[in-house]
Formats: C-alpha cells, structure tokens, sequence
C-alpha cells in the first residue's frame, strides 16, 4: 500500500481577532491565502493540498 501525504490548510474568514485575515492582501495582489498556497504547493513530499474552511465562514 502506497503512503500518500496530504497537506490541510485550515483557512477561517471570520478570525475573531483579524476577520477577513486569509483573504488581506500581504503584498500588491497577493492574499495571505495565496502567498501560503504557494508556499505549500513547493513541498515536493505532498500529494495533495487541501483548504479547509469551517461551515458558515
């Protein structure tokens, strides 16, 4: 049986603290969302990358 790695990427809108956090923009054009994606997306050990975002965010 072939191991596969998955990576989770919990992704709230509505943070208590910063509301709306994954989604500012860090640098021109780019969400914190994105710029983590990206950083993910390089690590050649994962098969899969999922976004979680909670019910009713």
């Amino acid at each position: 049986m072939m191991r596969r790695t998955v990576l989770i990427l919990q992704a709230r809108i509505k943070s208590k603290r910063l509301p709306g956090k994954v989604l500012k923009e860090l640098l021109p054009g780019r969400s914190l969302l994105s710029l983590t994606l990206e950083r993910l997306r390089s690590v050649r050990a994962a098969d899969e990358i999922v976004v979680a975002i909670p019910e009713g965010d």
